[in-house]
């Protein structure tokens, strides 16, 4: 399910980006790609959850991958030209799947993040912040 909302975004933006009068716009130079180091923390950040690595090509299109409570995680995305993000991650182990989204500061991507839990369980949410590497 997951993956067919991903399809369908990525369909709905190249679709967009063919009718008359709009064009697709790179990322400008410095706004956003390269690769990041991140971690997973709680609201205080006094625990970390799990760490991760990530790229964000020149238009905007993210993938990563990481760990998180010890479990793989897998990320994909994407970082618009106004710096937001959004994003779903996936547990490569039970494929459980959720959301997380951000916004771009300077060098640093900063969000929140939740996966969604079997019934009767509750979702888990968390932090993250990712670093542009040099």
């Amino acid at each position: 399910m997951r993956y067919a909302v991903f399809i369908l975004l990525c369909c709905c933006s190249l679709a967009l980006a063919g009718c008359p009068g709009s064009e697709f716009v790179p990322l400008p130079p410095g706004s956003g790609q390269g690769d990041y180091v991140g971690r997973f923390t709680n609201d205080d950040e006094s625990e970390v959850y799990g760490e991760f690595e990530l790229s964000i090509d020149v238009n905007g299109a993210l993938s990563g991958d990481g760990l998180l409570n010890n479990r793989q995680i897998e990320l994909e995305g994407i970082l618009a030209t106004d710096g937001t993000l959004t994003g779903f991650i996936t547990d490569k182990v039970n494929q459980l799947g959720g959301s997380f989204d951000g916004n771009l500061f300077n060098n640093t991507l900063i969000g929140d993040m939740r996966i969604e839990q079997p019934a009767g369980n509750p979702d888990f949410e968390a932090l993250w912040d990712a670093v542009l590497q040099p």
